[in-house]
């Protein structure tokens, strides 16, 4: 008799042991349209279910759409494995190696998940029509809008004394250069209206005085100058669009909420 209860506190003891292991290696956290979640992908979300689920959505709508294989996480891994032993190889032989020379679980999960996403938009990009792209440029404008030409007089002082002047255009083609120079200059410029005066301090002892002289409203650039503009912002806009009406159609089986932890 106490031979049996030494076998079964040891079967016990065994079973509790392999259970545990099983949980906290591999045992799926929640399931995503029936895709187990293990603990390791779960913390690569930050442990957040809204991010699983929409790495999820991505990760199906790229393999529907024939842009990347739907990769399990243990394949995801194993294919992280595969990479890193292809770039030390070219390491090893001298061969130029981009990005990192060796990829952890974050970052190859990160560089996988926008692969997916990238090759969907720019497969959205080659499907869509001119009409769908001149009516997305026609219902945002404001958004291809050159900036306001604005004309200033300038001085500079330093110790109470004038030590530079000049005048100052902005506009779609000094803006650039401008800004390279400074962007506190440009967004001080930015502020004024007609003959509205600014001044303040760059360093110490030393003030710059700004004069507006005039301003006018941007332009709105052609279609044609900014087409591959609209196309990228018409890409991403459809992608975020369809991406939530699939994120909304997930099925999410949440262990970790029914056992009252991280929700």
């Amino acid at each position: 008799m106490h031979k049996k209860k030494i076998w079964i506190i040891v079967l016990a003891s065994a079973l509790i042991a392999t259970i545990a292991l099983a949980v906290s290696v591999d045992w799926p956290v929640l399931f995503v349209n029936g895709t187990p979640i293990c603990q390791q992908e779960f913390d690569l979300n930050g442990q957040s279910v809204d991010r699983v689920v929409r790495s999820h959505a991505i990760m199906e709508w790229a393999d529907e759409a024939g842009v990347n294989e739907y990769l399990s996480y243990n394949k995801l891994l194993r294919s992280m494995e595969k990479e890193n032993r292809e770039r030390l190889e070219k390491k090893e032989k001298g061969e130029p190696v981009y990005g990192p020379s060796e990829y952890n679980s974050i970052q190859y999960y990160k560089k996988y998940i926008g692969d997916c996403e990238q090759g969907i938009k720019y497969q959205i990009e080659q499907t869509a029509t001119q009409e769908d792209l001149i009516s997305f440029y026609d219902s945002h404008l404001q958004e291809y809008r050159h900036i306001d030409t604005v004309g200033a007089e300038y001085s500079v002082w330093q110790g109470g004394v004038q030590t530079m002047q000049g005048t100052v255009q902005l506009d779609q083609y000094t803006v650039r250069g401008l800004s390279e120079s400074s962007e506190e200059f440009v967004e001080q410029l930015l502020q004024l209206q007609p003959q509205q005066q600014i001044v303040w301090d760059v360093a110490e002892g030393v003030q710059i005085q700004l004069l507006c002289t005039h301003r006018e409203p941007g332009t709105i650039a052609p279609f044609e100058e900014v087409a591959g503009a609209v196309s990228q912002q018409y890409a991403a806009a459809q992608f975020e669009s369809q991406l939530e009406k699939r994120v909304m159609e997930s099925t999410v089986w949440n262990f970790i909420k029914k056992a009252g932890g991280i929700s």
